[in-house]
Order: C-alpha cells, then sequence, then structure tokens
C-alpha cells in the first residue's frame, strides 16, 4: 500500500502551536460583558424605596447578570461534539459542589417551611452553576482582568465611605444612629463595605508585587491605603483580623525570610498605627479587650451568640437533614422562646430581637442542612482544598504572586464565613465565587481534552 503523503497545507501548519496558544490577547472580549457589569455595576445598586434598599437590589442584578454570563460563555464550547457524564462529573467543581446542591434540595421533601426553602434554592443553584461554567469557560487571564476591574467601584466607595464617616458626604439619611453603622457607602453596611474591600486589598498587594514601574507600585500602593483606611473607619474587627491573615499568607511564600519579617513588620506597623490614631476603633478595642477579661462572650461577639445557640437548638431538633434550606429565618423565633424558657440570656443590646441569618454560615449551614449538609459541606472542602494544592502549584512555577492569591483570599472568606454571612450577601459572595472558579479550575490538560 502506498505510503500517504502529506498535503502542503498540513506541512505548513505542522509544528504550530494550537489554535489557543496562537490567539491574540484582546483585552476586551464581547462574551465578558455580563461579568463586566457584574464587577462593575453591582455595587452600586441601591434602591431607596425598597424594604431593603441595598442588599436585595444587588443581589437581583448580580444574579440577572450572572446567569447571562453562562451563556455567554457556553459558546466557548460549541465545538465540543459530545458530553458525556461521565466526563462531566469529573469536573472539579461539579464534584465539590454537586452534593450541596443535593443536600439542599432535601429540604422540598422534609421542610415544614417549602415557601422559604423555593425561595432560597434558586439563588444557591444559580451561584453553584456560576462557579461550574465560570471554572470550565474562563481563562486564568480573565478571571485577572475581573479582579483588577474590581479596582475602580472599589475606590469609589472606599472614598464614599470615609467622606461619609467625617460627615463630608451624607447620601443617606439614616437618623439617629452611630457613626460607625453610618458608613454604609453604597455597599450596604459597615460590614458590608469592610468585607468586600478584602479582595480588593489583596488584588493591589498582587499588583504591587507584579508592578514593573515605579509608578505602578505608587498607583497600587495608593490604593491600597484607601483602602485599608476604609476598613479601619468601619471598625469592623473581623474584616480587620482577615486583612492581617490574608497579607500573611500571601507574603510569606514570596519573600525570604529576613525581607518577610520586614515586610510584615512594616505592616503591622503601619496597621497599628492607624489603630491607635483613630480613636474610635481604638475605643472599640478596648472594650473588646473589657468583655474578655469579664468574661463576657455573647458581648464580646456583639450578640452573635444568640444566632449560633439558635442554629445549633434547630440542628438537635432537626439533625439528619436540617430545618430546609432557607429556613433559618423561619424557625428563629420558636428557637428563642425555647431557648429563653430554659433560662439562656440573650444580648440585650442588639437593636433587633430577631435573626434572618445565624452570622455563620457553617452553622447556619448544619441548621438548614444537618447531618446529610455537613457531609456534603466537608466534601466540598476537601475537594476545594485538593485543587488549591493542584492549582497551586501550576500557578507557583509561572507566576508565584498569583498562585499566593489563592490560599490568602480564601483564608479571608473562611475568616468572613465563620462568623457572618458573606454567601448570603451577593457584593461579597460574587467576587469570591470567582476565586473558586479560579481554584477548581480543571487542570491544563483537562481543559484541552
Amino acid at each position: 500500500m502506498a505510503k500517504r503523503r502529506s498535503s502542503p497545507r498540513r506541512q505548513a501548519t505542522k509544528g504550530r502551536p494550537p489554535e489557543a496558544e496562537r490567539r491574540p490577547d484582546l483585552g476586551f472580549r464581547v462574551d465578558l460583558i455580563p461579568l463586566y457589569l457584574l464587577v462593575l455595576v453591582t455595587p452600586w445598586v441601591v434602591d431607596p424605596e425598597a424594604l431593603d434598599s441595598f442588599r436585595l437590589p444587588k443581589l437581583i442584578v448580580a444574579e440577572t447578570l450572572a446567569l447571562p454570563s453562562l451563556g455567554a460563555l457556553a459558546l466557548r464550547l460549541r465545538t465540543v461534539e459530545a458530553l458525556s457524564w461521565k466526563s462531566l462529573a469529573g469536573i472539579p467543581a461539579v464534584r465539590a459542589l454537586f452534593p450541596v446542591l443535593i443536600a439542599a434540595a432535601l429540604g422540598f421533601l422534609t421542610s415544614d417551611h417549602l415557601g422559604h426553602v423555593g425561595r432560597a434554592y434558586p439563588s444557591l443553584l444559580i451561584a453553584v452553576a456560576a462557579v461550574i461554567g465560570w471554572s470550565i469557560a474562563l481563562r486564568h487571564r480573565e478571571r485577572r482582568q475581573l479582579f483588577l476591574l474590581m479596582l475602580a467601584p472599589a475606590f469609589v466607595l472606599s472614598a464614599l465611605g470615609i467622606l461619609q464617616y467625617f460627615g463630608i458626604a451624607t447620601p443617606f439619611d439614616f437618623g439617629d444612629i452611630s457613626r460607625r453603622l453610618a458608613v454604609t457607602s453604597r455597599a450596604g453596611g459597615a460590614y458590608d463595605l469592610a468585607a468586600y474591600l478584602l479582595l480588593p486589598v489583596l488584588v493591589t498587594q498582587v499588583g504591587w508585587k507584579l508592578a514593573k514601574k515605579p509608578w505602578q507600585r505608587y498607583v497600587f500602593a495608593g490604593l491600597l491605603a484607601v483602602f485599608v483606611f476604609a476598613i479601619v473607619v468601619t471598625q469592623t474587627l473581623t474584616a480587620i483580623f482577615a486583612l492581617v491573615l490574608m497579607s500573611v499568607i500571601f507574603w510569606l511564600p514570596l519573600l525570604a525570610r529576613r525581607d518577610w519579617l520586614r515586610t510584615m513588620a512594616a505592616g503591622i506597623t503601619v496597621l497599628i498605627v492607624m489603630v491607635l490614631a483613630f480613636a474610635p476603633l481604638r475605643d472599640r478595642l478596648a472594650t473588646k479587650i473589657t468583655n474578655v477579661e469579664r468574661g463576657q462572650v455573647n458581648d464580646f461577639f456583639t450578640g452573635r451568640l444568640d444566632g449560633w445557640r439558635a442554629a445549633w437548638w434547630m440542628f438537635t431538633e432537626h439533625p439528619i437533614v436540617g430545618v430546609g434550606h432557607g429556613a433559618y429565618r423561619a424557625e428563629y423565633g420558636r428557637a428563642r422562646l425555647v431557648l429563653y424558657a430554659d433560662g439562656v440570656e440573650f444580648y440585650q443590646k442588639q437593636h433587633q430581637t430577631f435573626f434572618v441569618n445565624a452570622h455563620s454560615d457553617p452553622l447556619e449551614a448544619l441548621a438548614e442542612w444537618g447531618l446529610v449538609g455537613a457531609i456534603a459541606m466537608l466534601w466540598g472542602v476537601w475537594w476545594i482544598g485538593r485543587s488549591l494544592r493542584r492549582r497551586y502549584g501550576e500557578l507557583r512555577q509561572r507566576d508565584p504572586a498569583v498562585a499566593a492569591f489563592l490560599p490568602a483570599a480564601l483564608a479571608a472568606l473562611v475568616v468572613l464565613a465563620c462568623t457572618g454571612f458573606p454567601l448570603h450577601l451577593a457584593l461579597i459572595a460574587y467576587p469570591f465565587l470567582l476565586v473558586l472558579s479560579e481554584v477548581l479550575a480543571p487542570a491544563d490538560e483537562e481543559v484541552e481534552a
């Protein structure tokens, strides 16, 4: 049989890199417009006429933009001839998050609060679909571009929050409340603003590390100072602790021991000076220290213990499948009455006697999903940790600063989630979902397949 000769066209293309590698970096891409809007527009959305003027409008806009982003990115997969269930199950994001969807869906069969389950489940479904879709279709450089875009709204929100604290700008009238609680900017509250700014703080540190020109370092350093001061102004101790922790984790693998000690000493010194120079935060820290000395645990946590106790009570009453996804708020009243009858003392300084969430995402998930949900969460955490280790190894070879960004960002998320409710707030959750999509992105060879 005669040997088949290769055509001139085949010979000419032999040895060329794949089309994906030869494609130029065009920067702006039309199919990323929904994600551009998600990053740039969501922080600004406010409806003064609504009962929830800040958080609910942001959630609606974020979900409305997340779904079209999946549709636009799905067009990138149009060359795939077939997709088997086996290959779909092999995607890291599917393996990590699909059991959570199953655990939450059990509430439709077991919960006494089907209305709450039905209202809350679509948001979880959209969030999980976003992580899976973004992990598959987004390129690494595109995620970096989206994180850089965060700096623009973060700067304006920071500046507005600082001006708001000092009474220079008062876009909203909240009546007679403390200056700290009045620092809403357009984020929705002091906690919302501080938690939202953590990722921009980390992005500026990455930018400073990668900057090649002095003026670029000055720009990133200036942005970092504005973001950190805005967090200090909010006096949100959880966010300040998360800021310090994620910065330490970020710089630890990037600097030699002597340089790392100098950098950390300089950073901590600046933070201490800002804290000491800012009297309200200094007084707040002194109050917390006094709470510890007197054994006032609930005062130290600003009443969070009430929400945590209620969540634990719900878990003990419904240990297998929980009270139902989204049903924490419906069960809190009954939990409070039972605990009060048992002699539990609740926080007396709380402005509201009703908790709509547990102020701890893991505890709330335990209350709503039970042991089944706890297993699903542990499975997801294990897969995220495994993927982080692999992804960190892939990125460390060509971009150590970007690799260090991932564990630092996840550490900040863990701190926020354990003592707050960041995954309930679209302004905070969706940027961190982008981080998870980077962590759970398939390996390079899996993407080619």
